[in-house]
């Protein structure tokens, strides 16, 4: 799986317009695109039409321990995946302080890594 990570310290700069334009686009040339909103904002989700309001598990729950990735994951059309973020992300500086938690993302992702082609990560 091809990782692509969109990222910019300024906000509203289109990483989330960028990532789902770049995703939908390798999806359509006929690639299992997988989609991963890190952004508490969501708006990568929301651009899929995820129902951020009922939500049963998101990222934050994967780093968390209580959900797979797999319950994370939600599919946006054939080919085309999500894995959401949704608002919990808030606290996630705060709450995932422990030694390693820089590899939350690669080890979730490891799970998947057969079932796509490329992964296309927005962050906050």
């Amino acid at each position: 799986m091809v990782t692509v990570t969109l990222t910019n310290q300024k906000g509203g700069v289109g990483k989330s317009t960028t990532a789902y334009a770049l995703a939908t686009g390798l999806n359509n040339k006929g690639y299992r695109v997988l989609m991963v909103d890190m952004d508490a904002q969501s708006n990568l989700s929301y651009t899929a039409g995820v129902d951020l309001y009922n939500l049963e598990s998101s990222m934050y729950d994967v780093f968390k321990g209580t959900a797979t990735i797999h319950q994370a994951i939600q599919t946006v059309k054939i080919g085309l995946d999500i894995a959401v973020g949704g608002l919990k992300m808030t606290a996630a500086d705060m709450e995932f302080t422990q030694i390693g938690r820089e590899y939350l993302l690669k080890k979730a992702l490891e799970q998947v890594n057969a079932n796509y082609d490329y992964c296309i990560i927005d962050t906050p």
